[in-house]
């Protein structure tokens, strides 16, 4: 592990090298992994976690036991993107995916038990699904929700799937959990996700992992329309929305220098 070289004596420095900590490690991360990155005594580590956490910046694990970016930081983060200089060209992948397949797309990001969408294009057809920026979507019936949870290790999955509301929104809707396990062992092995109806009757959705330079699952992006409009089949479908999904990783990585 990277040890964060900083004044040993200062607050500020310890409570910036738990941030930059949190923000590099792949998954939740344990307390003593913490107190060894910022050189610090377990309690002062426990300390200071704890008020990150009661601020919001850092939230435990499903485990009770290690630290992931709370909402706070996760907005934080959030807001950079937005008014980072990159922002139009991280827009302008978007614009291109969408004019090309004719479909709405966006961009999202894992939030606890849901997506969050980051940015969006949306299609110039009368009939699409509306989401402004900002909308939280399920894990377990949507495109970006499905491929985030393929993502997890085992024990993360196991505990995170027995906390989610698995709640029929379609016909289509995967509600039993040992089907909704093999579906995302498909997706692992497939590298990318579909939503053939499972959030909205009569609406699909692909959608591709954008993945930092150590190889790490950041986001999503995804296209759904409505399935008179959209061929989930599609030869170029996928190949597409996978080829934005790498130029959004390269764009991000040069925000964050990951």
């Amino acid at each position: 592990m990277e040890k964060v070289t900083r004044d040993r004596g200062s607050t500020v420095e310890r409570v910036l090298g738990l941030i930059e900590e949190i923000g590099r490690a792949q998954g939740p991360t344990s307390l003593q992994s913490l107190a060894d990155a910022i050189d610090a005594p377990r309690s002062t580590t426990h300390r200071l976690c704890a008020s990150l956490e009661e601020r919001g910046f850092l939230q435990r694990d499903l485990d009770g036991r290690r630290y992931l970016p709370g909402q706070a930081l996760q907005r934080l983060a959030t807001g950079f993107l937005s008014g980072s200089p990159l922002r139009l060209e991280r827009h302008a992948v978007l614009e291109n995916l969408s004019r090309d397949l004719g479909e709405t797309c966006n961009l999202t990001f894992p939030d606890g038990t849901a997506m969050v969408y980051a940015d969006r294009v949306e299609t110039k057809w009368p009939l699409r699904l509306q989401f402004t920026v900002g909308s939280r979507v399920p894990l377990h019936c949507t495109a970006s929700g499905k491929l985030y949870l393929s993502t997890l290790g085992k024990r993360r999955l196991r505990t995170l799937l027995n906390r989610l509301d698995l709640e029929r929104k379609t016909p289509d809707t995967i509600t039993g959990m040992e089907r909704l396990a093999d579906e995302l062992e498909k997706i692992a092995r497939a590298g990318y996700a579909l939503d053939r109806g499972e959030f909205v009757a009569g609406m699909v959705a692909v959608a591709a992992p954008i993945m930092d330079a150590a190889g790490r699952f950041c986001g999503c992006i995804a296209v759904h329309g409505p399935d008179v409009r959209i061929d989930l089949d599609a030869p170029g479908l996928v190949p597409r929305v996978q080829q934005a999904a790498r130029d959004m990783g390269e764009i991000l990585a040069r925000e964050t220098g990951i």
